[in-house]
């Protein structure tokens, strides 16, 4: 639980920093945090585009054109199913 906060104050140190860089004070404090919001939607575009490609890069992965999970088809004779204690057997 300790380590995000961790990560999250060794990153805002630098942010903050910007502060005391220049004439601009908290103004560009406000402009890297918007510089690096850009950025990290970004990122989390590239990711959703890459996810959605299929593994050999020909195409995007989607549910209309992959293959339909095959169906159960009815029980075999002498399959049996127990659910909750019970069982039932199918007749041949």
């Amino acid at each position: 639980m300790h380590h995000p906060r961790r990560v999250g104050a060794v990153i805002a140190g630098p942010i903050i920093a910007v502060a005391g860089i220049g004439d601009l004070g908290y103004s560009a404090v406000f402009a890297l945090c918007a510089i690096l919001t850009v950025v990290a939607v970004l990122i989390l575009i590239a990711a959703r585009w890459s996810s959605r490609r299929t593994p050999d890069g020909s195409g995007p992965r989607d549910a209309r054109t992959a293959p339909a999970p095959a169906k159960p088809g009815p029980p075999k004779s002498g399959q049996s199913l127990e659910i909750q204690g019970y069982r039932r057997v199918w007749p041949a």
